[in-house]
């Protein structure tokens, strides 16, 4: 079903887009995704499957890390789509997304992008280096800017700034709703160099 499943925020066009992609600009990751996703039904203890806007997210599956293949998201163990933690602004117990998976749906949008040259531009420069490599901080700046137009009551607060004022002798917070430590973000867009088999070299 996953195959199908499309982005309720894109507009008719975009849906019907998103859903030819996976069978053309798409194929090689999706087809792949697919795959890998019936293999780790198969083998491993899924703990559940989701659909969030397009994507389809095998919940706490693999040992060790997380990946990306078109829009099949795996999570690796220990990691939930959801996750709870105490609002610093206002001290409740909230449900948001994990940061780990709008990190993976980062990348689904990278493959939504730049298609066929997904692999050599994102897929293997990211499991090649670190959290700051060129393709993680792409997709971490892919998903900030899609999470916080579409769903940023499902995201994280953080606090940015602790201010002390001595006329009150109190303290003030400004917040932030992204952790810019653990997820730096910043834009690795294509460019026609891209275009040849071998820019993962340069994408690192």
């Amino acid at each position: 079903m996953g195959m199908f499943k499309t982005d309720p925020n894109k507009s008719f066009g975009g849906k019907a887009w998103e859903v030819i992609s996976r069978f053309t600009w798409q194929a090689p990751q999706t087809f792949i995704g697919k795959n890998v996703a019936h293999l780790t039904n198969n083998i491993k203890d899924v703990g559940d499957i989701h659909y969030v806007d397009g994507a389809t997210v095998l919940e706490d599956c693999w040992d060790g890390g997380s990946f990306s293949l078109g829009p099949y998201i795996q999570l690796g163990t220990y990691t939930s789509l959801y996750e709870s933690y105490r609002n610093p602004r206002t001290g409740a117990i909230e449900t948001v997304f994990s940061n780990t998976f709008m990190h993976e749906y980062g990348h689904y949008i990278q493959s939504q992008k730049v298609g066929v040259y997904y692999f050599t531009k994102y897929a293997i420069p990211s499991k090649l280096t670190n959290n700051y490599g060129k393709a993680e901080l792409d997709a971490n700046q892919r998903a900030y800017d899609y999470f916080s137009l579409y769903h940023a009551d499902k995201m994280k607060v953080y606090v940015d700034k602790i201010i002390w004022d001595p006329s009150s002798r109190s303290y003030s917070y400004t917040y932030k709703d992204w952790n810019n430590n653990r997820y730096p973000r910043e834009f690795n867009k294509f460019n026609y160099f891209d275009l040849i088999p071998i820019s993962f070299l340069w994408n690192l």
